[in-house]
């Protein structure tokens, strides 16, 4: 009689599959992607690093604050990783260290 209904599992945001899904993406959506692409590489390397996201028409910078960063090895890979994405999207990257 007081049947609950099911619960359906919250949907987590793909960068990825965004990014495919929406080549002629904004700015601004591509920026979210990549900051989500970032936070899904720090969970699972139990990382957490501060970072500044500033988008343009066809270049992103990411700005990142080096006290937070764990080792210079894991932001080269992360950096390699980032590229690659951003080859996907025809989007110019530029890295800051601060």
């Amino acid at each position: 009689m007081n049947e609950t209904p099911p619960v359906k599992p919250s949907v987590r945001f793909d960068p990825i599959g965004f990014t495919v899904a929406s080549p002629m993406a904004t700015p601004a959506e591509l920026a979210f992607a990549f900051g989500q692409l970032i936070d899904s590489i720090g969970d699972l390397t139990g990382t957490r690093v501060e970072r500044t996201i500033t988008a343009t028409l066809s270049a992103m910078t990411i700005s990142w604050r080096m006290n937070t960063v764990p080792d210079p090895g894991w932001l080269d890979d992360v950096e390699t990783q980032l590229q690659a994405f951003a080859a996907c999207t025809g989007v110019h990257l530029n890295f800051r260290h601060h």
